[in-house]
């Protein structure tokens, strides 16, 4: 292939500028400096952009070592030539498509279920385009060694605020954007040698006390005020909302999905992503086991863990009034009648789940308006119904078996849980009134 680069045209007007100091290579490199700037730099010029490819030299001081790191800046430009068909390399906007393509196509082979596709084509369309945007990076051989390295402090400071959060991202956030994007490093840039080397992008170890404040368990009390405030809202009538709010108001079906998602992922501890887009009603047995006690067994298929799992649940009356309602909502819609493949979550119309953004949206909404705990998400559903587990008495392993928690998360989860609901135990006095009040003085009570 021939190379492209070639001779700069005359470079009138820009004196006091732009200074050149040495030509390299027969004048297809040169080297100067940016008057009222330190270090130097060096630029080529690409007659296919009619344009220079600007490059800074890092700790070069002399101009020997600037000349020399100058000569390999180039060759590498040629390399990357030689591979893409263009000195600059690939276009990075095609890098993020095409690495959304690829996991699209994970998904519609049934390797890659709705919601991971959602988180990925989410912070790759979003996040990641805006940090590329934000450094105006190109082209892929634009990236330097370090170009991730700010990552982090660029989400918590200023990528945030462009979105509709209300919140800087926590670690574990930032945890699993930093997973995904050394991914699309290991398993697209790499194989297509777009570059040389994954990018130094570190996580942050999560501590105990950490994991313990997030996604925290509902009380029993909270829990009550949101089952009753979903129980109204899911039952709005549409005419008389919008008289009063003169605003467009919500699909009745919409409505009454979030509601029975919310009451069964309280009642069966599963993580959102394994009931969003991924349970289907062939993966749900509704047992009665006597009149009006009816019970959920729940199979999940895929789980974070990798493995399948069983869930035995008093959910089984949602599960079933759910069921009993959209069959309904079906027939008075004209829409094709509910088979046992369908998704138990999604839109009627066109089979396909709702996201975790628009869930998540509406429990913040459900939140606020309650005037809850800030810290609730909608993972909380899952640390409360183990709380109510432990607190109702049942066997701590049975429900590290049902939740798919690992042995340290379910030490951790279930000594500090059970030590909270022995408080009355812990702390009751067994002392003779004769020795109360003694005992009382000594430990200064």
């Amino acid at each position: 292939m021939a190379p492209t680069f070639g001779l700069p045209p005359e470079e009138g007007g820009e004196e006091g500028v732009w200074r050149p100091s040495l030509e390299l290579v027969g004048g297809q490199v040169r080297l100067g400096k940016v008057k009222g700037r330190k270090g130097w730099f060096f630029r080529v010029y690409v007659p296919s952009r009619r344009g220079y490819v600007l490059r800074v030299l890092k700790g070069a001081v002399t101009v020997a070592d600037a000349s020399i790191q100058a000569v390999e800046e180039w060759s590498k430009l040629r390399e990357v030539e030689k591979a893409t068909g263009s000195p600059l390399g690939t276009l990075l906007s095609s890098c993020v498509s095409g690495w959304i393509q690829s996991q699209q196509v994970r998904h519609d082979s049934g390797e890659l279920s709705a919601t991971a596709l959602q988180n990925k084509k989410g912070l790759f369309e979003g996040h990641v385009s805006r940090f590329i945007r934000y450094k105006r990076w190109v082209y892929v051989s634009d990236i330097p060694v370090d170009g991730w390295s700010d990552y982090r402090f660029w989400r918590r400071e200023h990528g945030w605020k462009l979105t509709r959060a209300t919140q800087p991202p926590n670690d574990q956030t930032l945890n699993a954007e930093v997973y995904r994007i050394r991914e699309w490093y290991s398993n697209y840039l790499l194989p297509k040698r777009l570059v040389s080397s994954v990018p130094t992008l570190k996580t942050v170890r999560i501590d105990e006390e950490t994991r313990d404040q997030s996604n925290p368990p509902f009380s029993p009390d909270d829990y009550r005020l949101m089952y009753l405030w979903l129980e109204e809202w899911s039952q709005k009538d549409r005419r008389q909302e919008y008289e009063e709010k003169g605003t467009r108001t919500l699909n009745p079906y919409w409505r009454m999905c979030f509601r029975h998602y919310f009451l069964i992922a309280s009642n069966t501890g599963c993580r959102p992503s394994e009931l969003i887009g991924r349970l289907r009603w062939s993966d749900v047995e509704i047992e009665e086991l006597s009149p009006g006690r009816i019970i959920s067994i729940v199979l999940v298929r895929k789980s974070k863990t990798g493995n399948k799992r069983e869930i035995v649940s008093n959910a089984g009356k949602y599960f079933l009034r759910w069921k009993q309602w959209v069959d309904e909502y079906r027939r008075q819609h004209d829409l094709k009648p509910l088979e046992k493949h369908d998704l138990v979550f999604c839109n009627p119309k066109t089979g396909d789940g709702y996201t975790v953004t628009l869930y998540s949206r509406y429990f913040r909404h459900m939140r606020d308006e309650l005037g809850l705990d800030q810290n609730y998400t909608l993972y909380s559903t899952r640390s409360y119904f183990v709380n109510e587990g432990i607190r109702q008495g049942r066997d701590p392993f049975d429900l590290a078996t049902m939740t798919g928690h690992n042995l340290e998360t379910a030490r951790r989860h279930y000594v500090r849980s059970q030590i909270r609901h022995k408080k009355d135990e812990l702390t009751r006095r067994n002392w003779t009134p004769s020795s109360q009040k003694e005992s009382t003085d000594l430990l200064g009570f």
